[in-house]
This record gives structure tokens, sequence and C-alpha cells, in this order.
């Protein structure tokens, strides 16, 4: 829009042009925000779909097991449950075991000493105390003889011999000839193992198994590793069983 000056020329309102300027910048900005607009929507709206496709990817169920598969994996599932149960292969060994095994494998001194140690102490302090009881002439005649063949060393002359003196040195030798030999017998238990040895209490008490883990705890758990080996082949026919048995444990239970 325009007006007519004084010499009848026509003109442009200022005031409209400017105006017209500022409404087609608006028009522009307000075109632009709706682009952007747009554009934050389309983003929005591909991230949700794909949050949502993680979803049900996440959901999708695994493909059933084959019958082997199944039949498979219960067997391992039991056979880990005899791995953790003891009792059951203790049962095996106390079936198959025997003291006279045990005293075939291990000495009944060996046994005695690994399985109850106060027993087999208490045992050697009788027997040791028995040996030099038995031995009390023999160390009493060493004792004497030690003091008569060396007079001087003991302060001694032969007018002391049978005298006295001379029985105060020979009871003063045979204690230390007493307890030398009590000292001997204690650290070298080879002559008390080889009584208990020829001697051995089948009724000593304990289980063949029981004894064994504490004898040989080495023994034990091979042992029982290849028992498990060999029970494989038996749980496995034992579930195959089962499922051949109910139709019912093939659909469902052995795959929870």
């Amino acid at each position: 829009m325009g007006f007519k000056d004084k010499d009848g020329k026509y003109r442009p309102t200022e005031n409209n042009d400017k105006k017209g300027k500022v409404n087609s910048k608006d028009a522009k900005d307000s075109k632009d925000s709706k682009v952007d607009k747009k554009s934050a929507e389309d983003i929005k709206k591909l991230k949700s779909d794909h949050r949502e496709r993680k979803h049900n990817e996440s959901k999708e169920v695994e493909p059933k097991k084959s019958l082997d598969e199944i039949i498979s994996d219960e067997t391992e599932k039991r056979l880990d449950e005899l791995e953790d149960d003891e009792d059951a292969y203790d049962d095996f060994l106390d079936d198959v075991g025997s003291m006279e095994q045990l005293f075939d494998d291990y000495s009944y001194s060996h046994i005695i000493k690994e399985t109850d140690d106060v027993m087999y102490r208490t045992g050697l302090n009788d027997y040791v105390d028995s040996v030099v009881r038995d031995e009390e002439h023999e160390l009493k005649k060493q004792a004497e003889d030690e003091v008569y063949n060396n007079l001087e060393d003991y302060g001694l002359t032969e007018d002391d011999y049978q005298n006295d003196p001379f029985f105060e040195a020979v009871d003063k030798k045979y204690d230390e000839l007493y307890e030398e030999r009590v000292e001997e017998l204690h650290d070298d238990t080879s002559s008390y193992d080889d009584a208990l040895d020829e001697s051995p209490d089948p009724d000593m008490g304990g289980s063949y198994s029981s004894i064994l883990k504490e004898v040989d705890p080495t023994a034990y758990r091979v042992g029982k590793s290849d028992w498990i080996d060999g029970e494989r082949e038996r749980v496995e026919e034992e579930v195959r069983d089962e499922i051949n048995e109910d139709e019912s444990l093939e659909k469902g239970r052995f795959e929870e």
C-alpha cells in the first residue's frame, strides 16, 4: 500500500514496508522451527523403535532342546549332585571295602596314628613303660658296670666298691640311663609300630570310608573322581528310562 504526495506521485508507506520485511523473516523462522521440531520427533521415534527392537530380541525364546541335550544336561546335573554328596560315595566304599583290605594297603600303626593320635600316643606311653620295666635289670647292670669301670670319673676308689658311695653313684647312673632309654623309644617309634602291626585290631572302630579319608585323603579324592566317572553311564540310562516312562518329562520337567 502507499499514498500520493503533493506532486501527485505514488509513494509506498514506509511503516508497511518495514512491517512486510519483519513478517517475511518471521515466516522463515517459523518454517525453520517446524523443520527442527519434525527432525527431533523423527530422532526420538528412531530411538524408541531401536529400544523396542532390543527388548523384543531379548524376549525371543531359545530353540527347544533336543532329547539328547535334555538327557545330557540332566545327567551332568545329577553327577554334580553326587560330587557334592559324600555320603553316597562313603556308602559305596563301605559296601566294597573292608578292614582287612585297609591293613593290606596301609599298616595298622599308620592307620591308628592318622585316625586317632591320642590313642596312638597313649599306647606308645604304655609300650615305653613296659619296655623299660622289662629292661630294668639290664639297665641296672649297665649302670653298675659303668661306675665300676670308671671309679675315678665318679670320685670313687676301690675301697668305695660295694659301699654307700658306690651304690649312690650306681643309682644316679641308672636314672640317667632310664631317662635316655625312655626318650629314645619316644623319638624312634619303629619298635612300637612293629608291635602294633603284629596284632591289628579289625574292630578298631570307624568305617572303611572314614578311615581311608583320614589315612589317605588323596586316594579318597581320586577314588571318588573315578567313581563319579563310572556312575555316568548308569545315571544317563536312569534319566533316559524316566523320560521314556513319562512323556511329560520330555516336555518340560528337565528343561526347567
